[in-house]
């Protein structure tokens, strides 16, 4: 928030006015003291101010809030993604099938998933 002495709101008191009426306040100092706060009328205040954190212990999320409901809403939306797989990993995963995660495996197995690869490294082992 904006801070303007005496002399300053006095001399430019249209300007400020004017951008007070738009939502941005100011502060008026006397002797680098402020004085009064000029907010535009309607503006929230008190209680009406909303704060961050307000109702900290009053409701809890759980722990698999991101995945609640997830089958429904791809069902909806019949998802349909471009994966694209690295050859390489693709292949050390076939040779040890618990490579991928499960979560993993359910992208892959998703019939309405396209699934691209890149071409064949020629790096080492599945390290």
């Amino acid at each position: 928030m904006k801070t303007v002495n005496i002399h300053e709101a006095k001399t430019q008191l249209s300007r400020l006015l004017e951008e007070a009426s738009k939502g941005e306040s100011f502060v008026i100092a006397k002797a680098r003291k402020p004085i009064v706060k000029v907010t535009p009328l309607g503006a929230p205040t008190g209680a009406q101010v909303r704060r961050l954190g307000f109702m900290a212990g009053q409701i809890s999320v759980p722990d698999d809030f991101d995945q609640m409901g997830r089958d429904e809403i791809e069902r909806i939306f019949a998802w349909h993604m471009k994966l694209l797989l690295d050859t390489h990993l693709l292949l050390c995963a076939a040779a040890t099938p618990n490579r991928l995660s499960t979560e993993a495996l359910g992208l892959i197995d998703n019939p309405h998933h396209e699934l691209l690869f890149s071409e064949a490294s020629l790096s080492g082992g599945c390290d």
